[in-house]
Order: C-alpha cells, then structure tokens, then sequence
C-alpha cells in the first residue's frame, strides 16, 4: 500500500513538472489584450455609407519578450493598426492609427487623433499611455476610438464575437476573438 502511494505521488509530481515546464517554455504573442469593448453599427443605422466602430482595447506590447527590441513598437509616436474581422483569419476592415498628438497633464501622456485616419477614415481617439515603454519593456496602452466609413459587412448582426488584431510598424501582430455588440442590416436592430 505505502509503495503505490509513493508511486502514485511520483506519477503526480511528474505530471505536474511536464506541466510547469511547458507553461515556461509558451511562445508569447506580441500583444496581451487585457481588456476590450467592441460595437459596430452598420450603416443601414447611420446616414453615412460605411460601418461604424466603437472600440476600446487595452493592450500590452510583449515585441521585447518575442523579438528583444522595441523597435517600431511605441503606439504613441509610431501608430498601430487595428483590424476588426468576422473571426480570426476572416474577413473584416482595418484602421491604421497614424502617430498620435502627444499631450502631457501631471503625470500622464496620452496621445489624441481627430480626423482622418491613413486610410482615410473619419476617426476620433484616444491613447492612454498606462505603462511606458522602457529599455526592456513596449508599454501598455489603453485606445478609445470612433472610426467610420469601414467595411464590417462580413460582420453579421448578433455576432456575439469578432477577431481583434493589433499589429505594430514592426508588423508584430496578433488577432484575438473578443466580445461585441453589432447592431444593423435590420432596422429593429438599430438603436
């Protein structure tokens, strides 16, 4: 009886060690999304011709972890670009977030965009610079945005997820499902 429960404790303790070493040697994404609110309004909802994107995504850039530079990896001063898509690897629009307006209140930067976007999107938003990038480490950052004139139709009304990816100027990229709310192509789905 003693010899296997020394067994069966030996069986656990190496189950768990493959376990622990595995979760060492994961591959880091290049970015943690930490937190998202995803809604778009298409525009059978608007009086505009294109979709509508209400976003906030609070990310962290892991460029350091994965390729041990920052280079092109400051959201603030090189930009960002964010594709919405009916699923990761699908089909979806992306807003390319040119170098923000720097601003400095207290102890915080963020960074402001009012205006068209590279694509030429209308857009309006806000970067919150929540943790700054360093010599080992890209920064987290928190973005706010209103951006029109996309194309989200492959994005069905009730969808309950779409694929969030951000990809830096270093084309370090990553697509995560997230939760969202679509409203349109049905006008009693309109607000």
């Amino acid at each position: 009886m003693r010899t296997s429960r020394l067994l069966l404790a030996g069986a656990v303790a190496l189950v768990l060690s493959f376990a622990l070493a595995s979760r060492a040697g994961a591959v880091v994404s290049d970015f943690t999304i930490n937190s998202s609110h995803v809604e778009i309004i298409h525009s059978d909802c608007l009086s505009s011709s294109g979709d509508l994107l209400e976003l906030q995504v609070d990310f962290t850039n892991n460029d350091y972890a994965v390729e041990t530079e920052c280079d092109g990896a400051n959201a603030l001063t090189d930009g960002i670009f964010v594709t919405i898509l009916d699923s990761c690897g699908g089909v979806g629009d992306t807003a390319s977030f040119p170098a923000f307006q720097s601003h400095t209140v207290r102890k915080g930067t963020f960074g402001t965009i009012e205006g068209d976007l590279n694509g030429g999107q209308p857009a309006d938003a806000k970067l919150d610079v929540i943790t700054a990038p360093t010599a080992t480490f890209c920064g987290r950052w928190n973005l706010k945005a209103v951006v029109g004139d996309l194309d989200l139709s492959a994005i069905s009304t009730g969808s309950t997820t779409v694929g969030l990816e951000l990809e830096d100027q270093d084309s370090s990229i990553t697509c995560v499902d997230v939760p969202a709310e679509v409203l349109g192509t049905d006008p009693s789905s309109c607000l």
